[in-house]
């Protein structure tokens, strides 16, 4: 080997990182001293809760008969929509076409369910219960509410709704139940 070259490219670049690693200590040293926030002993030592979890009793009411009928009624419907697309499926004399696009509508189904399930779900985490049904025109919301719904409790429900399914605004009907 030649003695220029005892010192390589990746010599040189480890150096450099050193140094710069090293000079990033320093600094971080000197500001950490002025401004005192940065003291691991004053952190340990404070009653300072950083990132501390409150838990919020934002449970629903118990859901009211008309809710669970309501319920109840969407999900035979879907049942009987789905053995009904299975049944005809399950047909032999069908073509490729007609079978793509009873797949088309069986996908399309589950899709609604599966909407209809967290649009349900976020509404009960804002703390009412709902009953959601999606159809093509759009959405239909039933709401519990005891001392009526308010503008914001309707416009959360709009933004879920929204954010689940892109159904515009205008073709969501929110409908109370006390």
């Amino acid at each position: 080997m030649k003695m220029n070259m005892i010192i390589g490219k990746k010599q040189l670049l480890l150096g450099c990182l050193a140094v710069g690693l090293s000079l990033a200590v320093y600094l971080n040293w000197q500001f950490s001293r002025q401004n005192g926030d940065f003291s691991v002993s004053e952190i340990l030592n404070s009653n300072k809760n950083y990132g501390e979890t409150v838990l919020v009793d934002n449970e629903p009411e118990a859901e009211c008969e008309k809710l669970i009928d309501a319920r109840i009624k969407r999900d035979s419907a879907r049942a009987e929509a789905r053995e009904a697309l299975d049944s005809v499926l399950a047909d032999a004399s069908l073509n490729d076409e007609s079978k793509a696009e009873l797949f088309s509508k069986t996908a399309a189904l589950s899709d609604a369910i599966e909407k209809e399930s967290k649009i349900e779900s976020v509404i009960k985490n804002k703390g009412m219960n709902a009953v959601a049904y999606i159809t093509d025109s759009g959405a239909n919301i039933t709401v519990q509410t005891i001392e009526g719904l308010t503008g914001a409790q309707a416009v959360q429900i709009q933004e879920a709704v929204m954010t689940e399914t892109g159904i515009s605004a205008e073709k969501i009907i929110i409908v109370e139940v006390k």
